[in-house]
């Protein structure tokens, strides 16, 4: 069946996709009717988004908003200098291609607090950011307690183990006790095992030999089985303790032979303290 030219009218330029019969619209199924791209909504939306990412590159830019003033509450000795360069060397870094951290939008808290804990090893550090351009740095430092001496590296800790720093001053070994380990290998650590340095008890001990004894502690080592704590007495003898035993019948032990010997005690060699109720001493 066919239609006359009278009757059939083209809508559309693409043969077969709408035509018009007596007056009449039908669609070709067969045929899809795709929308046009709509060019002009595309395009505001470009625009849209340029015009704000301009917006945007400008508020970035202002210098009111630049990092002025940095305060830092710090107390230890790492310098607060020393942490206001760190502070300094990230605000330089790069961000998005085109901006610096100088920027407090755009300045790394985490970032920054990340490097002081790698670098220092602090105990806590709090960064808060106070708009529009100042930096609050809130620092609290390990105290140190002992120096720690193994494969001829030394190490300033906090009584749990922490390493606080590998820079030892003259004043640091006239302060702190030094403990010798002769058991560990690794140099590369932020916190030494306060279980295999027996620092509670090298604590107690010390403390037990002035405070009972008189005896000043001159240098302490621990023996290669990690059980031994080996505690040389100024102007006295090497004193042989069990980390496994008893520490207070191990202090009894010790005085009563320092009371039996009288003078004699600092003229000995060393008393071994570690086995059961006998002492040898030589």
């Amino acid at each position: 069946m066919s239609f006359g030219k009278k009757y059939i009218s083209e809508d559309t330029n693409e043969l077969g996709r709408g035509s018009k019969i007596n007056g009449r619209r039908y669609n070709n199924p067969y045929f899809d009717n795709k929308p046009k791209p709509n060019y002009r909504q595309r395009l505001k939306f470009i625009l849209i988004f340029a015009f704000l990412s301009l917006i945007l590159a400008v508020f970035l830019s202002i210098p009111f908003f630049d990092i002025k003033n940095v305060n830092i509450q710090n107390q230890g000795r790492i310098q607060s200098s020393e942490i206001l360069e760190v502070i300094n060397s990230q605000k330089r870094k790069g961000v998005l291609g085109m901006f610096f951290q100088e920027n407090i939008f755009l300045f790394k808290s985490d970032g920054l607090r990340n490097k002081l804990l790698t670098n220092y090893n602090f105990q806590t550090i709090k960064v808060q950011k106070l708009f529009p351009n100042k930096l609050n740095v809130v620092i609290a430092q390990r105290n140190p307690a002992y120096i720690i001496s193994q494969n001829n590296e030394n190490f300033l800790i906090d009584r749990n183990g922490f390493v606080i720093t590998k820079k030892i001053t003259s004043a640091d070994e006239q302060v702190f006790a030094k403990i010798f380990c002769q058991n560990m290998t690794d140099d590369n650590v932020t916190q030494f095992s306060e279980q295999s340095l027996h620092l509670e008890l090298i604590s107690n001990i010390t403390a037990e030999l002035k405070n009972k004894s008189e005896l000043a502690t001159e240098k302490i080592s621990i023996g290669k089985d990690a059980d031994t704590i080996e505690i040389d007495t100024k102007d006295g003898p090497k004193i042989y303790f069990s980390a496994s035993h008893e520490m207070t019948q191990q202090i009894k032990k010790l005085i009563t032979v320092k009371d039996e010997l009288k003078e004699n005690f600092f003229k000995k060699e060393y008393i071994d303290l570690r086995i059961d109720e006998n002492v040898y001493i030589k």
